[in-house]
């Protein structure tokens, strides 16, 4: 697909790529407060796009981990908030999931899309399982006193 030059009026560039050679951008979305921040800023502040992401956002590829125990308040406000730029400006979301808890289990996609409308917040596998049968996590109805 060709692309064209950005409009030396709003943006300089200086890139030493031409737009018809840029890799896909990969970015790692956590759903955090930082990520969600960050790539909220890309897609809305043209200044602050990198200059290895096409101005179409078109070899921007988001990706997103589900590990089955994000917080519901979370995933809907990255449905309100993040997935209406990513449909706007039609950005690759790609979300996966561990199928379980050896390698030879793999992982899943969950969906690989440019209009997405939902977050599988339950993904395939919980790590929390995992975690527990380890004892690696404290289990959250526990009270801890640290003898001060």
């Amino acid at each position: 697909m060709e692309r064209s030059a950005p409009d030396a009026s709003t943006h300089v560039d200086t890139n030493p790529i031409r737009y018809t050679e840029l890799m896909p951008y990969a970015w790692s979305y956590g759903m955090g407060a930082e990520s969600t921040a960050a790539i909220y800023r890309m897609l809305t502040d043209p200044a602050a796009r990198p200059d290895t992401t096409a101005r179409d956002y078109s070899n921007l590829v988001v990706f997103v981990t589900q590990t089955g125990d994000e917080w519901s308040t979370t995933g809907k406000l990255a449905e309100r908030h993040i997935l209406p730029l990513l449909r706007k400006h039609n950005v690759r979301l790609v979300e996966v999931a561990r199928k379980g808890p050896t390698k030879k289990d793999s992982a899943a996609i969950l969906q690989e899309t440019r209009q997405p409308y939902r977050l599988h917040l339950e993904g395939a596998y919980k790590r929390s399982h995992e975690n527990r049968a380890m004892e690696r996590v404290r289990p959250l109805n526990v009270r801890v006193s640290y003898g001060m």
